[in-house]
């Protein structure tokens, strides 16, 4: 029961992550209305490989210079 209860916990917050990068990709989208699918990925892409999300540990949500 206790392996049921941690995989639950581990599957809630690998959800809760990936929602906030999916918010964090339309926020980066619309903040840039000029950059193709592939610039905002790579964007996102950098964002995320800092560990940072706009909604999760306080990441810094200004993409200027990136």
């Amino acid at each position: 029961m206790d392996d049921l209860a941690a995989q639950m916990r581990v599957n809630k917050r690998i959800r809760r992550v990936r929602e906030m990068q999916d918010w964090d990709y339309e926020w980066i989208r619309l903040a840039c209305p000029g950059k193709s699918v592939r610039e905002v990925n790579e964007i996102a892409n950098a964002h995320f490989a800092r560990g940072r999300s706009i909604g999760i540990n306080n990441g810094d949500p200004s993409i200027d210079g990136r």
